[in-house]
């Protein structure tokens, strides 16, 4: 059993992880274009606080915003989701 927790675990890192890199290239590619994130909110139909969550990798972000979020940025899904160089 304590394999398992250890897998869990890890899986929950790893989203952590994730999420904390997709939010910080949302505010980084959002910060580019001179926006708050009230005002990708607006453009993208989203609420403010789904947004702040998000960038703060407090909340998973839907494959499906993610894609709006990245249109609306101006950006490929792929650049959200990668390590900056």
């Amino acid at each position: 059993m304590s394999g398992w927790k250890t897998d869990v675990e890890h899986r929950s890192t790893a989203r952590h992880r994730i999420a904390v890199l997709v939010g910080h290239n949302i505010a980084y590619h959002r910060n580019r274009r001179g926006w708050s994130c009230k005002v990708l909110a607006e453009k993208t139909g989203i609420t403010t606080s789904r947004m702040n969550r998000w960038e703060l990798a407090q909340s998973q972000l839907p494959v499906a915003d993610l894609v709006l979020i990245a249109h609306t940025l101006g950006v490929k899904v792929t650049e959200l989701l990668s390590v900056p160089s």
